[in-house]
């Protein structure tokens, strides 16, 4: 009997992969979107940010909290109405609530800015992996299916930014960007890679990856 089975690995590839882009597609894409009741643009972008500069706490393993960046911004009659970011830092259960108060750092020049509405809460992820081992039962082997459960919580912290003129250029003149958050006594500090630098500079220029 002949086996298909490598046949079928590539014939499905090119569905993984397009399951693959539309996972990563969330992050680096400017999106244009026309409002036809408020005869408006609105234009978007998220940006995703790991590995602080921060050491982790924890004898082993790295610094895992993450920053989410969501900039949003209208447009009507060629004039911006509003132009708004809102921050979502993912940080550990026991953490300290992200506070007001904020930097974004362009080629080294701090700008202190603060956040309006700040809120957190506690989430759950629950995940499930499946593994298989085999014994010995009346002399044959048989198949045995163990399901692990894993749960992890983590705390959301979240807060909204008025995008000004001067903070907007400074990021669209800077090639290297930082963020730093406040929760409690310490400090969370990114570093814009360049994909999502230059997707924020093509969202300030008012040029889309897409139009809806």
């Amino acid at each position: 009997m002949e086996n298909h089975q490598p046949i079928r690995f590539f014939l499905a590839l090119p569905f993984l992969c397009a399951i693959a882009l539309n996972c990563t597609s969330k992050y680096n894409i400017v999106k244009k979107r026309n409002d036809s009741f408020a005869q408006s643009q609105l234009i978007s972008v998220a940006s995703h940010l790991k590995n602080p500069a921060e050491p982790s706490k924890a004898l082993f393993g790295s610094n895992n909290r993450t920053l989410e960046l969501q900039f949003v911004k209208e447009l009507k009659n060629n004039a911006e109405v509003k132009n708004e970011v809102t921050f979502s830092f993912h940080h550990h259960e026991g953490d300290a609530d992200m506070g007001s108060k904020a930097f974004i750092s362009a080629d080294g020049k701090p700008l202190e800015i603060s956040l309006s509405g700040t809120a957190s809460n506690v989430q759950s992820r629950t995940s499930s992996h499946k593994t298989t081992s085999y014994k010995h039962s009346g002399g044959k082997m048989q198949a045995v299916e163990t399901t692990n459960v894993t749960t992890h919580t983590f705390k959301v912290s979240k807060g909204s930014l008025n995008l000004t003129p001067d903070v907007a250029s400074a990021l669209q003149s800077a090639s290297i960007v930082q963020v730093r958050v406040y929760f409690g006594a310490d400090t969370a500090t990114f570093t814009y890679e360049q994909e999502p630098l230059q997707a924020v500079k093509r969202y300030l220029a008012n040029i889309p990856d897409e139009v809806e």
